[in-house]
């Protein structure tokens, strides 16, 4: 799927709900990741990091989706924040991403002034700001591995 308009009365569904805008999400049913293009906008008013992490966070759920069951995070959304933050990391060290000066402080600061503002970042499902901000960075410094549970 990728890039939809939010704002079209004809974005497209996921298990019969239309995706919601400016949100993005991974499609369990249909196994693919959405993004309203109109948040990627949006996103680099807080600079051109938060791109990155939306789409990593969803890889992770679609990543997670594959995963043995021993090995998921009690918290999901976390565990998404950190393994999409781990998946960044190996992308910079490996040169397919460059990680540039302050990213990190510009998701972190993208994660504190979301939190709890929307029905997709209800503190109860995705944690509070500085869990968030948490998990990130265990990804990003320690791996992967830091996030499996």
């Amino acid at each position: 799927m990728g890039a939809y308009d939010g704002r079209s009365p004809d974005r497209p569904a996921c298990s019969g709900y239309r995706m919601q805008p400016y949100n993005a999400s991974y499609c369990m049913t249909q196994d693919l990741i959405a993004w309203d293009i109109n948040l990627m906008r949006m996103s680099y008013t807080y600079g051109d990091g938060l791109v990155y992490q939306v789409i990593s966070h969803e890889w992770s759920h679609a990543v997670q989706n594959r995963m043995p069951y021993r090995h998921l995070a009690r918290q999901i959304e976390l565990q998404a924040d950190c393994m999409g933050a781990a998946a960044l990391a190996g992308a910079s060290r490996d040169g397919t991403l460059v990680w540039e000066k302050g990213d990190s402080q510009e998701i972190a600061a993208t994660l504190r002034g979301l939190s709890g503002d929307t029905p997709w970042t209800n503190p109860a499902d995705h944690g509070s700001a500085a869990e968030r901000i948490g998990a990130f960075n265990t990804g990003l410094r320690s791996g992967v591995w830091a996030c499996l549970a």
